[in-house]
């Protein structure tokens, strides 16, 4: 999935999630550890 914004080409195919193109939310195996990294 390669994705149209060049700015956006850092690591889009990292996780493909339809969530957010400019959002890249990892979770990890406990709900209560949330890492929300917003890229801008």
């Amino acid at each position: 999935m390669t994705s149209l914004n060049g700015r956006h080409a850092e690591k889009t195919t990292d996780m493909p999630k339809p969530s957010a193109p400019k959002v890249h939310v990892q979770r990890s195996v406990s709900r209560d550890t949330i890492a929300i990294h917003f890229s801008a």
